[in-house]
């Protein structure tokens, strides 16, 4: 779900991706006093199914590390990559006349919908889902190279082997990732990452390559060797991209890897539900 607040001025956040939850034991109905006001329950018949962070404690100190840490004691999470993902695997399954198979479509729907994202996952047959999203991943490693994603890297620290931090798909649309009132940044079908900038934001900078933030200058640079100066404050939107790095790299991928997660983690996380006999609930990572 991608973030617009007033903090000044417009901005709009990256969207965050989607978790795949699956309890390995029973759910706390308490959380422990250290976080407690950090927390919120998710409940279903009167019963706790789930926790969440409080939005208001996001920023607390130590928070979100908590909370992970106490999660992983009574559950099982899987990373989907987020909901735009989703809404480019549909519209590319479209375009090339792809059917999503009737097991998959309300998994799909649900994934891809913002507002409907939440809560236990609509699965009916775990082994059927299983068996066409391996189908379905056979047939989109075949979609034609010159549909692309978008993969950043972190590479702030040299000697350190570079990290993979996310994955971008667009469709038959540009997907807006961030925003300011300076610049806006995009994934685009055949133009990977842009940053659209200048007067109105008329002018645009496309398949972005790296991003240095150590200097009083930001600079970004794309695969032909040109180069954009932006001010730290303008450059914003791009530093949440990746907000644990200082400088990265942005490659250019066959577009199915932006799915992987999906054809991975979601039949790892379907089959650790079955063996439960629990369900796989939804929910949105906490930064």
């Amino acid at each position: 779900m991608s973030s617009e607040v007033n903090t000044g001025g417009f901005a709009r956040f990256p969207p965050v991706d989607i978790l795949a939850i699956v309890p390995i034991g029973d759910v706390p109905q308490r959380a422990p006093a250290a976080i407690a006001a950090w927390v919120e329950p998710v409940t279903e018949t009167g019963l706790v199914v789930d926790w969440t962070m409080s939005a208001r404690q996001l920023l607390e100190p130590g928070a979100t590390a908590s909370f992970w840490a106490w999660q992983r004691t009574w559950a099982q999470t899987w990373s989907l990559g987020p909901a735009t993902n989703v809404r480019a695997l549909v519209q590319t399954c479209a375009r090339h006349g792809h059917e999503i198979h009737p097991s998959l479509q309300p998994i799909v729907v649900q994934l891809s919908d913002d507002q409907q994202v939440l809560g236990p996952l609509a699965v009916l047959d775990a082994g059927t889902v299983a068996d066409q999203i391996g189908m379905l991943e056979t047939t989109l490693l075949q979609l034609p190279s010159s549909e692309r994603g978008v993969e950043i890297f972190d590479e702030t620290f040299a000697g350190r082997p570079p990290r993979r931090l996310c994955t971008w798909a667009a469709g038959d649309d540009e997907v807006v990732l961030s925003a300011s009132d300076a610049i806006t940044v995009s994934v685009t079908l055949h133009e990977g990452l842009v940053v659209r900038h200048g007067r109105r934001q008329g002018e645009t900078f496309a398949e972005v390559a790296n991003l240095d933030l150590t200097g009083d200058t930001v600079r970004v640079t794309n695969s032909s060797g040109g180069e954009l100066l932006l001010s730290p404050t303008a450059a914003r939107p791009l530093s949440w991209l990746a907000p644990s790095s200082l400088r990265s790299s942005v490659h250019s991928v066959p577009i199915a890897a932006a799915w992987t997660p999906l054809f991975v983690d979601l039949p790892a996380a379907l089959a650790a539900a079955e063996r439960s006999g629990t369900v796989v609930r939804l929910s949105r990572f906490v930064v």
